[in-house]
């Protein structure tokens, strides 16, 4: 049984699209000389995907064909019209879920690579968040944050900077780090790729975790460390016990920097990170880690130098 209708996406846009019982389709380039995207279907069945991940309060049970599970989400009606009776986060997961297939299938193409389909609901839920955590900041803030610049530590301390970066599209995170002086002299940098981890929060906690280990490295002894996370912040500079799905990264940071002779954690905004922040999204270029020691790369260099003319 196939249905030929219109569907509105989540950015408004009208798709015309062919539904296939059992089977998922995927947008490909057919040429259409309405110059209108066509969804054509694949030999992939989406249903226990769905069925599996998130919707299970709009399926019921089982394993439903991709039109059954358009009806019951009620977003196309027996003329094809589409209905926009379903919440917000609703629209969100169908809309992320589909995308991830699609991508998985466009992989195979490609790559003749298919990502493990147990993943796929971990990075919905990646995306969703980001979203979601950047949707809520956007109602919520009324004036422009101020800037702030990045100060020098005071003399014969260091300060360390550090953030951490996702990129979705090859599933890795990235770690940046710099050491900087009281002249603001970078002394270290180091940056490092591993996988994606479930949530933006783990990945900010092994960043910090990574920026102490490196200030023991360095054997360093007086350290303020900074981050632009201030979730991760609060839960270093907190006594407390974190329950939290990464509370045992954060209890191992804690041990780790009492082998300092001092440090203290800051809440820094992205403003006054910079130059982690650009070594995090360099992290991406290089297939581990990598280590500078006062030959910082060029790149970096500009930031460190912006920063420098600030103060």
């Amino acid at each position: 049984m196939l249905y030929s209708g219109q569907l509105n996406s989540v950015t408004g846009q009208t798709v015309t699209c062919i539904i296939a019982d059992g089977i998922l389709s995927f947008p490909i380039d057919v040429g259409n000389e309405l110059g209108i995207p066509v969804i054509h279907f694949r030999t992939i069945s989406a249903c226990s995907f769905w069925a599996y991940f998130s919707i299970q309060d709009i399926i019921q049970a089982g394993h439903l064909p991709i039109t059954g599970i358009c009806i019951k989400m009620n977003r196309i009606n027996c003329n094809g019209s589409f209905k926009n009776k379903l919440d917000e986060h609703h629209h969100l997961i169908f809309a992320v879920q589909a995308w991830l297939i699609w991508f998985r299938r466009n992989k195979d193409r490609v790559e003749n690579q298919w990502d493990d389909i147990d993943s796929l609901g971990t990075r919905a839920s990646i995306i969703i968040q980001d979203h979601l955590m950047h949707h809520s900041k956007s109602e919520s803030t009324t004036l422009p944050s101020p800037i702030t610049h990045w100060k020098p530590p005071d003399r014969g301390t260091w300060k360390i900077n550090f953030d951490g970066a996702m990129h979705k599209d090859i599933g890795a995170a990235g770690v940046g780090v710099v050491v900087r002086n009281h002249q603001g002299h970078a002394v270290a940098a180091y940056i490092e790729q591993f996988h994606l981890p479930p949530t933006p929060a783990i990945i900010e906690a092994l960043v910090a975790r990574a920026a102490v280990h490196l200030a023991l490295e360095l054997k360093l002894d007086q350290v303020s460390f900074e981050g632009d996370s201030e979730i991760i912040i609060k839960a270093l500079q907190s006594s407390e016990a974190n329950f939290t799905s990464y509370g045992h990264i954060i209890e191992e940071t804690q041990d780790k920097s009492k082998f300092l002779q001092s440090c203290s954690f800051q809440h820094t905004r992205r403003s006054a990170n910079t130059v982690a922040h650009v070594l995090a999204q360099k992290s991406f270029s290089f297939d581990s880690y990598f280590l500078w020691l006062s030959n910082m790369p060029h790149d970096v260099i500009s930031v460190l130098q912006s920063d420098l003319s600030n103060q």
